[in-house]
């Protein structure tokens, strides 16, 4: 038994906030919360038993929810979410941070610390753990909410938290959830299918900059005007996505467009489940479903119309060529041709069914579901599949988007006068941190430059747009070289920048061209220009 003295009550609590019953070091949040009482002052009790409380609650979702909270809270609200340093110290030591800035979180006196744990924390704790509940179940009011966790968007939590008070209201706090989870969502689709970005992770900088602008937003509407500007800076459109299809390292964002548009008609069709239920049983369901090819993979069935192997894998991916079935019965159709698969589809979900011209005779919704959405002309059967069918899917499955993901549905309104420019992130870059865009900026590349890659004796062409995307032979756009290089070749993993040469002078690679540029001093001038 060892004993410890304690030389007055404040030197009591210094003990207590560093150790606990067992003498053992607490974890950050044990800290933290120590400091917020202790700096409070007074009704400790009752301020412990609160905090507990919220930790109890926010625990019963997951063991690490109370730290995620903690901070997402202080990153929503109160950190330089622009400064890299500072959110890295925020997530290394969240209690630190605190202890440190209390000036930038307004903490000066002691009711600022009782208020801020007894209303801040404590309503907002409650709001953090409705948002984490609904990314697990299927409220169509939090529709959206799921739609992102299924996308791993967790940078939704800290967008919906800095643009919430805590004194909101119900209805306030759930229209706020339905602007920004739909918005992050459309947002994260629209540039995933345009080449803009990859993975969700590539949205960070965006939602950092977001992050402080909606800390000022006070109302649900002025949300909804501030998002919708947003918008109007955004340059891609879902027509953009023309070539758009199954590549080597997206089929989980492939799976989860079908499953958005797929869900829309069937439950548009048949309204036997809401929208929500009918998605989750497509990615998240008992009996999973899978992404079908409607062309088996037989390049010699094709050649009339395609002349190379790589153009018929790019058309045969095409988002145009794919549907949703259930794993089994995409596992029995094997090498199967397509009017040998197609009285299958007949009995598969609605969109599926819509290649079988009897559907059109055995289910009246179907001929309803066109009329209301005006796609007589783009929603038809087809007898054969060919290249040209492939192509009008695509059109169909574009203007499907167009709906499910209609701005003014999800209580958007666009200003029609505002001109669409990309609004710059501001970010501090790695040194290797290069894009194809900051090199034409800098006039180290051509708009439109054109670059060759060889592998395995073939040799692939692209062009590198103005935007810094590498638009591919067959048409596909990709963020990045080394994305463009892993789908020309075929693998999992290609490094873009040694793989793609100058087609004007092949001795080059991009990766000179970097380390050119890099030399120069030229690029830090250059990315200034760009940012607003």
């Amino acid at each position: 038994m060892v004993g410890i003295k304690a030389h007055s009550n404040e030197h009591g609590w210094e003990i207590f906030v560093t150790m606990n019953d067992r003498g053992a070091r607490l974890s950050p949040i044990d800290l933290l919360k120590g400091h917020l009482i202790e700096k409070a002052a007074r009704d400790r009790t009752d301020l412990n038993t609160r905090w507990r409380e919220m930790l109890t609650e926010l625990s019963a979702l997951d063991p690490r929810a109370p730290a995620d909270f903690i901070e997402t809270l202080l990153l929503a609200k109160y950190a330089k979410v622009d400064e890299p340093e500072d959110r890295t110290r925020v997530l290394q030591a969240s209690h630190e941070w605190v202890r440190t800035n209390p000036d930038q979180m307004g903490l000066r006196t002691s009711d600022d610390y009782r208020r801020f744990l007894t209303v801040t924390v404590t309503q907002l704790a409650g709001r953090y753990r409705t948002l984490r509940a609904a990314a697990t179940r299927s409220d169509p009011e939090f529709a959206h909410v799921r739609y992102n966790a299924t996308n791993n968007l967790d940078q939704q939590y800290m967008l919906i938290l800095a643009a919430t008070n805590p004194n909101d209201q119900e209805g306030e706090f759930r229209r706020k959830t339905q602007l920004i989870s739909s918005f992050l969502d459309l947002i994260y689709i629209r540039q995933l299918v345009n080449g803009t970005i990859s993975r969700p992770g590539e949205l960070d900088d965006y939602v950092y900059e977001l992050t402080q602008e909606l800390r000022s937003v006070d109302t649900s509407d002025s949300l909804a005007d501030v998002l919708s500007r947003r918008l109007a800076e955004i340059p891609d459109e879902f027509q953009g996505m023309t070539n758009f299809g199954l590549q080597t390292d997206n089929r989980s964002q492939v799976r989860y467009l079908l499953a958005r548009i797929t869900a829309f008609v069937e439950t548009d069709c048949e309204q036997q489940r809401t929208e929500l239920e009918e998605f989750l049983r497509y990615v998240a369901g008992e009996k999973p479903f899978e992404i079908e090819h409607i062309w088996a993979n037989k390049f010699e069935r094709h050649q009339s119309e395609v002349k190379t192997e790589s153009e018929f894998r790019s058309i045969r991916n095409r988002l145009g060529g794919l549907i949703l079935l259930p794993k089994s019965d995409n596992a029995s159709f094997n090498a199967d041709t397509y009017p040998e698969k197609l009285p299958h589809y007949f009995r598969q979900n609605m969109l599926a069914k819509s290649l079988n011209k009897d559907s059109y005779k055995r289910f009246p919704s179907y001929n309803k579901f066109r009329k209301r959405h005006q796609l007589e002309k783009l929603m038809g059967h087809y007898d054969e599949f060919t290249a040209s069918s492939i192509k009008e899917r695509q059109q169909l499955y574009i203007r499907l988007c167009e709906i499910v993901w209609d701005p003014e549905k999800l209580g958007f309104s666009i200003p029609k006068s505002m001109s669409r420019q990309r609004r710059q992130a501001r970010r501090t870059r790695a040194n290797y941190d290069v894009s194809l865009g900051d090199l034409i900026t800098a006039g180290f590349l051509r708009s439109d430059h054109k670059i060759i890659g060889r592998h395995k004796g073939t040799t692939h062409h692209a062009v590198v747009h103005n935007d810094g995307k590498v638009e591919v032979s067959t048409g596909e756009l990709f963020p990045s070289p080394s994305r463009a290089a892993m789908y020309a070749v075929n693998r999992q993993s290609c490094n873009g920048w040694t793989f793609w040469k100058l087609a004007d002078d092949a001795s080059t690679t991009l990766a000179d061209v970097r380390a050119q540029a890099l030399a120069s001093g030229k690029l830090d001038t250059a990315r200034q220009l760009t940012i607003p």
